[in-house]
């Protein structure tokens, strides 16, 4: 019984850790209304989680960062915020991020995805290959390069 215990501590927590490379059941909403999940990601295309505040300086020089990149980045980038989507919808406007394509600005009602990852700081990125694979995790927004280095292993 002790054996079976040992390999329980053992493994539980490598289960828990393969859990999280694939992409959660996640949903968030976006600042038009509509529902933002896993299946709303382009089949044979990465994705590039983006979680912010908009009272966070840095998360204001990071969302200019994804303007001027996200038409030609090579992932869909979502900006998830847990705050109010008025508030974020405030902040989709006064950074111009309205109808650029592959960047969709949503709201995070649950708070889900700080649950799932657990990051510490925000900033928080993190990506998923073509098959929903997490292949990486950022404190700042990665370039373009490093993600086609990460989507390319």
């Amino acid at each position: 019984m002790k054996t079976l215990f040992s390999i329980l501590l053992v493994c539980f927590p490598l289960l828990l850790s393969a859990q999280k490379t694939k992409l959660a059941q996640l949903q968030f909403i976006t600042t038009s209304g509509q529902v933002l999940n896993q299946q709303k990601v382009p089949k044979g295309q990465a994705l590039l989680l983006a979680y912010f505040r908009t009272d966070c300086d840095y998360c204001r020089h990071s969302a200019l960062q994804i303007k001027t990149q996200a038409a030609s980045y090579p992932a869909f980038i979502w900006m998830i915020s847990p705050e109010e989507s008025d508030i974020i919808t405030i902040f989709e406007e006064m950074n111009g991020l309205y109808s650029i394509p592959g960047l969709v600005v949503g709201r995070d009602h649950s708070k889900s995805m700080h649950d799932w990852f657990q990051f510490e700081a925000i900033p928080f990125y993190v990506l998923f290959d073509d098959e929903g694979k997490q292949v990486g995790s950022f404190g700042q927004f990665p370039s373009s390069t490093e993600i086609q280095k990460l989507l390319s292993k």
